[in-house]
């Protein structure tokens, strides 16, 4: 068992660093956090544009840590460094004159982190054919980046790449942004078109964004793109026959090293984004983290992949119950129970209508908790009711949204087309007027599919 155990280690140790793993696996796992803090002030020179010491920091023989934020993978990989970069605009700079030389310097004064001194030279600039070139737009579209304005760097940098699409590093800002945006459309439009870019072929790169580019495929119920995604995946995945093993070690080590394990298993998912288990040591290393570690974006993440399941979605409403940030845990048990319902029928499973009406009770709203009190009653005679019965039902219940929702699948259940009419008119009036406080606030959470419920 120890002879597997210690092979298992090493394949895993050699796999990581023929995969962009730039850093070897330590013998004792404990020596992390002594790299941590290493890994941490990279962060902070990449954060404030200094890139040498970033660099100088990675290239510590004695670091024994890997670093897997895409930010680095974006300076390292995508293209060249901005140091590099800065060392070929000086040497222009020289054989430049006018409104060109004061372009490039706009420029360097970007890539050196001074978007106000970069914004200088943009403004002398009096020449109108460079004023509306790629570079200008490009430079201007990451001044506002700097500034934190996203959306006016989003149109700067679109503007930027409509006159030039030959620009793998915009098309990656622009994906980017579109995901601090949280507009899976955009994300999704742009990681394709940086996936067509010759930049796409590092491996490493091209799994990270075909993985949020699934997710996005996905919340946007691209069904086909998503299945090609899938497995494109799968086709360039060098791992594909260590899955059990990659499982095992980390399963065997997550309680030693919980900061290592959630590394190695965010990277390992990459390459098995529909791997139950990497996924659950995700979240398990992550809370032995944790206050260094939110789980939310993980959840979420975990919630898309396996959107038509139930429990990932009542995991991910339990963390919004546990913030008490009510609207959003609201949203996803509805989901949850539209679920239930799709799949077992009328005799549902009803884990999320008793977290419904706990959550009901503590935003003190006590008309949707007896409402579901009245619904789990009735789940359980099913047989004996009538369209008359569930109308009144709706009625005294104020139109509550899980009984209106559960009356029409049993219209639809016993093909009454009256009663599915009379129900599915009743929950769009209510939806409407309840619209500002809750669909916006689910559309926006989770953007799935619109939720349908047809008399067919």
């Amino acid at each position: 068992m120890k002879k597997r155990y210690l092979v298992t280690r090493i394949f895993l140790c050699t796999i990581l660093l023929l995969s962009h793993a730039v850093f070897p696996i330590p013998a004792n796992f404990s020596e992390y956090s002594n790299h941590k803090s290493i890994i941490d002030s990279v962060q902070k020179d990449l954060e404030s544009c200094k890139y040498q010491d970033a660099m100088e920091k990675l290239s510590d023989p004695n670091l024994q840590a890997r670093d897997w934020d895409e930010e680095i993978a974006y300076y390292y990989r995508i293209s060249k460094t901005p140091e590099k970069r800065k060392q070929e605009i000086l040497h222009l700079i020289e054989k430049s004159y006018g409104s060109e030389k004061y372009l490039l310097k706009a420029e360097y004064a970007v890539l050196d982190c001074t978007p106000e001194k970069s914004l200088y030279w943009l403004g002398r600039i009096n020449n109108k054919k460079l004023s509306r070139s790629w570079l200008y737009y490009r430079v201007l579209g990451f001044i506002h980046y700097q500034k934190q304005d996203l959306l006016a760097s989003y149109e700067k940098l679109e503007q930027s790449y409509v006159i030039n699409p030959k620009q793998p590093a915009v098309s990656f800002a622009l994906f980017r942004i579109s995901q601090q945006l949280d507009n899976p459309k955009n994300a999704f439009q742009w990681s394709r078109l940086f996936l067509g870019s010759a930049a796409a072929k590092d491996r490493f790169i091209q799994m990270k964004v075909r993985y949020y580019s699934l997710l996005d495929a996905i919340r946007l119920g691209k069904e086909k793109y998503y299945r090609y995604n899938l497995l494109k995946i799968r086709s360039q995945n060098p791992f594909q026959k260590k899955e059990n093993e990659i499982v095992q070690y980390l399963q065997n080590t997550s309680e030693e090293s919980p900061h290592l394990t959630n590394a190695m298993a965010r990277h390992f998912l990459l390459y098995f984004p529909q791997s139950r288990e990497l996924h659950q040591i995700v979240l398990s290393s992550c809370w032995e983290m944790a206050t260094s570690c939110d789980a939310k974006e993980h959840l979420k993440e975990r919630a898309v992949l396996f959107s038509q399941e139930i429990p990932p979605t009542i995991q991910y409403a339990n963390y919004y119950l546990e913030k008490k940030k009510f609207p959003y845990a609201l949203a996803l048990l509805r989901r949850a129970f539209y679920l239930a319902l799709t799949q077992d029928g009328l005799v549902f499973r009803k884990e999320s209508l008793y977290l419904l009406q706990e959550l009901y009770a503590r935003m003190a709203r006590m008309q949707d908790y007896r409402a579901i009190s009245q619904l789990l009653k009735l789940s359980h005679k099913t047989d004996k009711l009538t369209f008359s019965i569930l109308k009144s039902e709706v009625q005294v219940n104020h139109q509550n949204r899980e009984l209106l929702v559960f009356a029409l699948f049993w219209a639809k259940a016993n093909k009454n087309k009256k009663g599915f009419a009379f129900f599915e008119t009743a929950l769009q009036e209510r939806d409407r007027r309840m619209q500002s406080q809750e669909l916006l606030l689910a559309t926006r959470l989770m953007k799935y599919p619109e939720e349908s419920i047809r008399f067919d």
